[in-house]
């Protein structure tokens, strides 16, 4: 389910949503952003610029090592307040590994085992979450219809709260 569509009819894009969601927020340096599907650091860098503490998670190789240097280039990944940047497949559960397909560089994903496939480690974002001590402000889900899983690993801290 995607709200781009419901944007689109109010007039809003998506950059104009998350822009005045991370400005929204009195405190930043006391919250936790996390990005779920980054493909590119955009979006992490600007919530890093205004002060939160950023948790983005990325399972592609090839897009993690293009992140890498956009969130070195920015400073983001220096001593301090740094952006962390998760390899990982967010799932229902940790531990496991899912066969990790890119089909280009379109930020556009496939999860299947085949002969050019890599093995990527899993992370239920429950276990991200019982580590933190800031407080999490927002949530960006962006997983080409794996959001279901991605939920279903929050639901301890869903139901904490």
């Amino acid at each position: 389910m995607s709200i781009s569509p419901l944007l689109r009819h109010l007039g809003l894009g998506t950059e104009t949503v998350w822009s005045a969601l991370l400005i929204s927020h009195p405190w930043p340096q006391f919250a936790t952003v996390f990005e779920v599907g980054v493909h590119s650091a955009k979006q992490t860098l600007q919530a890093w610029r205004e002060g939160f503490s950023v948790h983005a998670f990325e399972p592609s190789p090839l897009s993690c090592k293009r992140i890498v240097k956009q969130l070195r280039a920015a400073g983001a990944m220096d001593a301090g307040r740094a952006v962390t940047l998760h390899p990982r497949a967010v799932t229902a559960r940790s531990g496991d590994t899912v066969h990790f397909i890119s089909v280009g560089g379109t930020g556009d994903h496939i999860t299947a085992a085949s002969h050019n496939s890599v093995a990527v480690d899993t992370v239920a974002m429950d276990d991200i979450i019982d580590t933190l001590r800031e407080r999490i402000f927002l949530i960006k889900v962006d997983v080409q219809g794996g959001e279901l899983a991605v939920f279903q690993g929050l639901h301890r801290s869903l139901a904490a709260r």
